[in-house]
């Protein structure tokens, strides 16, 4: 092609380089063809004429309804903070199901004060993303199911939505359906799915919740689940890898009685001392009762451990009535 050879020079055909000439060239022929069209755009941006840029881009648009150079039309006025014109060429493009420009369609009109309307954009590019797995919009769907007057609005459609977002990373949602069907809102009271679903929550975020849950398991709540010591202690194992030091007051419980696991006070009296060492003072009496009623009884640091729980978590009154010699009574019963 002449004008390529003109853009880039051709020593063999004795052609020496002109861009401004090139474009020229390529001008008079591209309205004609879309490549032609692309390549001149990208000439243009080149040379830093993005405005010419643009007026190809539209071309392309106009002649040949060219899905990217919608978007790329899009981001030159979303970058300038025209944003009307964005969303109209946004709007062009998702009218082609580009998926980019759905999602940003529901972003947009998600940020916006709007109240819910089934017939709204809001509505609309809110369930085309939620199709594509937008965690977001799947959570909007599921809260807004009770309000459509449609096949949509089962309840039971409402948590089957709320646990497609929890899948798709929006882990809130997975807690809402448990929530659902342990309360049994609509549904029919459904505690071992409510706990499955606790659990995903759980194991997909770094948080106190798998302790939690632990708790639930060690003792058993009617309704939800029953009383499994090993999978209470499962739950206190992965809470402490996921960083919630609390976990090691509650491993050390277990390994202490041994419930859920082997019993080994030893490693019970480790796991107490690596509690308070991480601030979780609770843990403080227990190490009390490890040096008085373990092997090599050491009354002497069980009496300071005991001492610092109730100086940090007694009021001013009650301490005073607390002398040695309660302390030591409180030692022996302990023994």
């Amino acid at each position: 092609m002449e004008a390529i050879d003109l853009w880039e020079g051709n020593s063999m055909k004795e052609v020496e380089k002109d861009q401004e000439a090139a474009i020229s060239k390529l001008s008079a022929i591209a309205e004609e063809d879309l490549d032609s069209l692309r390549l001149l755009a990208q000439w243009h941006l080149s040379m830093d004429a993005i405005e010419e840029a643009v007026v190809t881009w539209k071309t392309a648009v106009t002649t040949f309804q060219h899905v990217e150079s919608m978007m790329l039309i899009a981001e030159y006025y979303y970058s300038n903070g025209e944003l009307d014109e964005t969303v109209e060429y946004w709007t062009l493009a998702a009218g082609h199901q580009h998926p980019k420009a759905i999602l940003n369609l529901a972003q947009y009109y998600q940020s916006r004060d709007i109240c819910f309307d089934i017939e709204s954009d809001l509505y609309k590019y809110t369930k085309l993303a939620a199709d594509l797995g937008c965690s977001k919009s799947l959570r909007l769907l599921a809260e807004w199911s009770t309000l459509i007057e449609d096949e949509d609005s089962e309840p039971t459609n409402q948590v089957d939505l709320f646990v497609k977002a929890g899948v798709a990373g929006d882990i809130q949602s997975y807690i809402r359906a448990a929530y659902i069907l342990y309360h049994g809102i609509g549904v029919p009271r459904d505690g071992e799915r409510a706990m499955t679903l606790f659990l995903k929550a759980a194991r997909s975020a770094s948080n106190p919740s798998l302790v939690s849950l632990g708790h639930a398991y060690s003792t058993g709540q009617e309704g939800l689940v029953n009383e499994n010591p090993e999978k209470a202690f499962q739950l206190y194992s992965e809470g402490l890898l996921t960083g919630d030091t609390n976990a090691y007051l509650y491993l050390a419980h277990c390994q202490w009685t041994g419930k859920g696991c082997d019993q080994n006070r030893e490693l019970a009296r480790e796991n107490y001392h690596r509690a308070v060492d991480n601030g979780v003072n609770i843990a403080l009496p227990c190490l009390a009762r490890c040096y008085v009623q373990m092997d090599h009884v050491d009354r002497v640091r069980a009496r300071s451990y005991l001492s610092k729980f109730i100086a940090e978590n007694m009021d001013e009154c009650y301490k005073k009535d607390l002398s040695g010699e309660v302390l030591d009574k409180i030692l022996d019963e302990m023994e």
